[in-house]
């Protein structure tokens, strides 16, 4: 078994500073995505919301382009206090829209209510599409989450942070 200090001249011989740059850099990416996952399983849901069919006349309050000319938008309307999200072509044409209300598979109350929902940014998964986004929530404060849409875009459901 190699001593230290041998272990150490054999690094410094074959690794540059690039090299220990770089190892540092993914030991730090690796460190930070762990810390994404476990944060994500911390997350209370899966909650799917309600569909929404009627039409939305109140302006996006807040937007988020996605790949292949869709936009994601949030809106408050007068016939319900939770927020709507649509997708959208660029162009406007809906293509669904859905009330984001924090109710668990089988429960009849919601968990709380979003007063406040921001639609941060858009990663790709193995299984479509994470929206994370940040908002205000009566059974939460004011936290993060993430709206799951399948690789076709389609809604699938959304966690919030307590």
């Amino acid at each position: 078994m190699a001593s230290a200090p041998k272990l150490n001249h054999v690094l410094m011989k074959y690794s540059s500073p690039y090299n220990l740059m770089l190892m540092l850099a993914c030991g730090a990416l690796a460190s930070a995505c762990r810390q994404e996952s476990h944060w994500e399983r911390t997350l209370i849901g899966p909650f799917q919301g309600e569909p929404y069919d009627r039409e939305l006349s109140t302006p996006a309050v807040s937007s988020l382009p996605l790949p292949l000319n869709l936009v994601l938008d949030v809106h408050k309307e007068g016939a319900t206090n939770d927020p709507i999200i649509r997708l959208r072509e660029a162009k406007g044409t809906s293509v669904w829209a859905r009330v984001l209300i924090p109710r668990l598979e089988g429960q009849e109350q919601p968990r709380g209510r979003i007063t406040k929902l921001k639609l941060n940014e858009v990663k790709s998964s193995k299984d479509g599409f994470k929206v994370m986004v940040s908002c205000d929530w009566t059974g939460g404060g004011n936290e993060r989450g993430i709206i799951y849409l399948n690789t076709n875009y389609a809604f699938r459901s959304f966690a919030l942070g307590w």
